[in-house]
């Protein structure tokens, strides 16, 4: 640290600091601190108190208490995927539907099945697939297309079994900040979205 300090002071004192290289390594810093996580711009965009409700703390334990197995069918672009929702809801059989569209070969040749258990909050998901995941209430319904990096998925809910938590009061710290981490990168996305 002691080291590190006394380069810098050595480097000003060189005049270092007016180098091209430097300068655009030094700008970068300057955008890297102020857009931080917790830096200035972050504190300023996102509430200082983010209030959670008793009733909100209950719903995601609540929630929690149900892991899930879900099949997805993933294609490129929002019209092929509104015209797959369309023939779910006339009643098409998902799984031949997973092998017709689904642009994910592993998983189509499973019928679109993930073997994995989801549990709400465990970070496995992107926020709006485990929200569309989370959503589903019964084995056989499944969800609107959800956006992705990778295209649009439609989510099957296949099994839905007990997650066995601890009591609400030991569990109710955690649950909290979850929900406060959330509205959090809804804060964000909320201000980013007003920028443009």
């Amino acid at each position: 640290m002691v080291n590190s300090l006394l380069f810098t002071v050595e480097g000003y004192a060189q005049g270092i600091e007016k180098e091209h290289q430097v300068q655009k390594a030094i700008q970068f810093s300057h955008v890297r601190f102020v857009g931080r996580k917790n830096g200035p711009l972050f504190k300023s965009a996102i509430p200082k108190e983010i209030n959670v409700s008793a009733n909100e703390l209950k719903q995601l334990y609540e929630k929690k208490k149900k892991k899930r197995r879900v099949a997805f069918i993933r294609v490129n672009s929002k019209s092929v995927a509104d015209s797959v929702y369309f023939l779910l809801k006339k009643g098409e059989n998902f799984a031949r539907l997973v092998k017709k569209y689904s642009k994910d070969k592993e998983y189509s040749r499973k019928g679109g099945e993930i073997k994995e258990w989801f549990i709400y909050g465990e970070g496995h998901l992107p926020p709006n697939q485990e929200k569309a995941i989370f959503n589903l209430n019964a084995v056989g319904d499944f969800t609107e297309p959800v956006d992705s990096k990778r295209g649009f998925y439609i989510f099957k809910l296949v099994e839905m079994q007990e997650h066995p938590l601890a009591a609400f009061d030991v569990e109710k710290a955690k649950l909290l900040a979850h929900i406060k981490s959330i509205k959090q990168e809804e804060a964000i996305e909320n201000y980013s979205k007003g920028l443009f």
